[in-house]
């Protein structure tokens, strides 16, 4: 959904507050130059935290993986000792 950012009140408002015309008018044309170039691809703080709880999932399934194959391998490793002969 694309807003509308009314410029003119923009600079009027920054006028108001005492800042020069031509130093309003730029602050507000770089305002609108950022919204049109990448603004609408800044992420909110619901899609940093979405994203967190997802590699937090993902962490996990990991860890818990790798815990499982070192489990496993250990389980063999202690087999094959076992399978040795004695070392007399």
């Amino acid at each position: 959904m694309e807003m509308l950012y009314d410029t003119h009140a923009a600079i009027r408002r920054l006028m108001d507050k005492g800042m020069p015309e031509p130093h309003a008018e730029g602050v507000v044309h770089e305002q609108v130059r950022a919204r049109e170039h990448g603004a609408g691809d800044l992420a909110t703080k619901t899609d940093l935290k979405d994203l967190r709880l997802e590699i937090k999932g993902d962490l996990r399934w990991v860890i818990g993986t790798i815990l499982s194959a070192i489990f496993a391998a250990s389980g063999l490793i202690i087999a094959a000792i076992k399978l040795l002969p004695p070392l007399s």
